[in-house]
């Protein structure tokens, strides 16, 4: 068992999340940054790119943008716990397959509070597959063929863009290309080259949880389950069980007041670069960024009064200015996803 300081825990979660120079000046592609930190939020466009480039020195906005819509090595979709993040486009399949379901339910039961039925749902997903074909398209565009298929009454209210989840859900469409400020989506197949066959993935349900765990602890660990369920959105016992697959491959962490263990996983940047001392080293953290977004209890990080300075209305996150991983400050001021 590893014995560390709440000091030691903070300067490992850093290492882990590339927020140290001694992981991070490494001169890895966006794909491998978010592949090395297990996605990245992404419901605002720039503070995605942003906590991209910030965990790896050198790394421009227009790179990473680049990557997405160039090199689509990779791209964007709602993943863990329902929301968009950026992910390494070889990693979607999986996720997809195993994120997926969890996500349709919660569409499927939203979208039947809004009065749409099950056999208008069906219609609907089937009536994105086919308006897509003719490329990627906006949100309203969406709406308009769903109204003109007479699945909608109009393109008002919440159904059009909880449709266009579900379909992202089934892991028939990924955001595309932006049209000027506004998002577009586009056909997963065809914009990246890649399929799921959601029969298949679920079939590998439980390897593919134990794969997410494995990357989850490499990414935020030292962490517990309690931790890997909330960021990832996956039941607690799949949490758990996860966890218990890959116990042999972790190290039990004890920190000093704490009455939970956590694990890390071994030759893991949290074991092998955290650094030993706190230097001072101050960074600015995009909006919803992994670092506090990532953990059950994320009070470690917070500083005297930051927890309200962070989150002032409980459900948006600010862009944080962390010393040693504890957050001292904002910078700005909120974003409004789009």
């Amino acid at each position: 068992m590893t014995m560390m300081t709440e000091v030691e825990l903070r300067l490992a979660r850093l290492a882990s999340q590339r927020l140290v120079a001694a992981c991070a000046d490494d001169g890895a592609s966006a794909s491998q940054v978010v592949t090395d930190v297990c996605g990245v939020q992404a419901q605002d466009h720039g503070s995605a790119l942003a906590g991209v480039c910030v965990r790896r020195p050198g790394l421009l906005a227009e790179q990473v943008e680049r990557d997405l819509v160039e090199g689509r090595e990779i791209a964007i979709t709602w993943l863990m716990r329902g929301t968009l993040h950026l992910v390494a486009a070889e990693d979607l399949p999986w996720l997809i397959g195993l994120l997926g379901p969890l996500n349709e339910k919660r569409i499927v039961w939203r979208l039947r509070q809004l009065d749409v039925s099950d056999a208008d749902i069906e219609r609907g997903t089937a009536a994105i597959a086919g308006a897509l074909t003719a490329g990627p398209l906006r949100k309203a565009e969406i709406a308009e063929a769903l109204v003109r298929l007479g699945v909608l009454p109009d393109t008002a209210g919440q159904q059009p863009i909880h449709f266009i989840g579900l379909a992202a859900a089934r892991g028939a469409l990924c955001l595309g290309p932006r049209r000027g400020a506004r998002r577009t989506y586009a056909p997963l197949r065809e914009w990246l080259g890649i399929g799921v066959d959601m029969a298949a993935e679920e079939r590998q349900r439980q390897a593919s949880a134990t794969r997410l765990g494995r990357r989850y602890l490499a990414a935020f660990g030292p962490a517990g389950p309690a931790d890997f369920a909330f960021w990832s959105g996956l039941p607690a016992r799949e949490a758990r069980a996860a966890f218990a697959a890959i116990e042999d491959q972790t190290e039990a962490v004890r920190v000093d007041g704490r009455a939970d263990d956590l694990r890390a996983l071994r030759g893991s940047r949290a074991l092998t670069c955290a650094p030993s001392r706190p230097s001072g080293e101050r960074i600015d953290l995009p909006s919803w960024d992994n670092y506090l977004m990532g953990y059950a209890d994320r009070r470690f990080a917070l500083g005297p009064g930051a927890e309200g300075a962070v989150t002032p209305n409980g459900g948006v996150l600010l862009r944080a200015v962390i010393e040693d991983g504890v957050v001292v400050g904002t910078w700005g001021g909120a974003v409004t996803p789009s």
